[in-house]
């Protein structure tokens, strides 16, 4: 796939490992020795059998560093699975077929995600669905109580009642990373020049903030035109997660 630029399209560095998401093939990740670039084995077999994946298991790359292994999340939209792969052991069985220590279900009727993270409080954390209506910045899920908490949607918008969805997951998407450590949890939105750090109960420690559209009621929903390119001319450019990241973790 030398001439195929877009092949390898998202790429991990799980402790020694680096995994690459392909996008066409039997497998869906490869894995490699991330100093010496030895190829690993494959991960996870295209097809729609028990242990095949229709689509990539999605993973933001959280991993565990065990006596039995290195352990990594991963989870499937289409059917609702958050599961714990012994990468370690997946490799050294020679299958691209997962060794899965644990695997956990997750109803997206109650709680819609895009992204997951698992807390070492035994709670999930994830951020709001394309499509969710009653959007929030963050949530946690709570696998003893089933408790779900949510985060506030800020900065905020005049008139936001009526936008569809998909137009408030435009406005108010980004990213967002666990420390690798500590249940603290930093996201850096698209749409306005702010990072925001929350603990472990979804409250905001932290703000970076630059500009002016960070503030609340900067922009009125009444002038956004979901068909056009909205906001386009008075954007501000957002500073990156990958800063947010070099902030967050110093």
């Amino acid at each position: 796939m030398e001439n195929d630029f877009n092949h390898h399209h998202r790429i991990f560095i799980v402790d020694t490992l680096l995994l690459t998401m392909v996008n066409s093939g039997d497998n869906h990740y490869h894995v490699f020795h991330k100093n010496k670039l030895n190829y690993l084995g494959s991960v996870g077999v295209r097809g729609e059998g028990p242990d095949e994946w229709e689509i990539p298991q999605t993973t933001v790359g959280q991993f565990e560093k065990t006596s039995e292994g290195v352990k990594l999340w991963y989870f499937d939209f289409l059917r609702g699975n958050y599961s714990l792969m012994n990468l370690t052991k997946t490799l050294n069985s020679g299958s691209a077929y997962p060794i899965v220590d644990r695997k956990l279900r997750i109803n997206m009727k109650v709680f819609p995600y895009y992204q997951l993270f698992m807390g070492s409080n035994n709670r999930i954390y994830a951020g709001g669905w394309i499509y969710e209506q009653n959007r929030v910045r963050l949530k946690s899920y709570d696998l003893n109580t089933k408790e779900i908490s949510k985060s506030t949607l800020f900065p905020t918008i005049r008139n936001t009642r009526n936008l569809p969805g998909e137009t408030m997951n435009s406005l108010y998407g980004g990213r967002f990373d666990k420390h690798p450590t500590m249940n603290k949890f930093v996201q850096a939105m698209y749409m306005f020049n702010r990072i925001d750090i929350f603990d472990e109960n979804l409250k905001v420690i932290k703000s970076i903030v630059d500009g002016e559209n960070w503030k609340n009621n900067y922009y009125d929903a009444l002038e956004i035109d979901p068909t056009k390119e909205f906001l386009l001319a008075e954007l501000m450019v957002t500073t990156q997660l990958q800063l947010a990241k070099i902030l967050f973790f110093l």
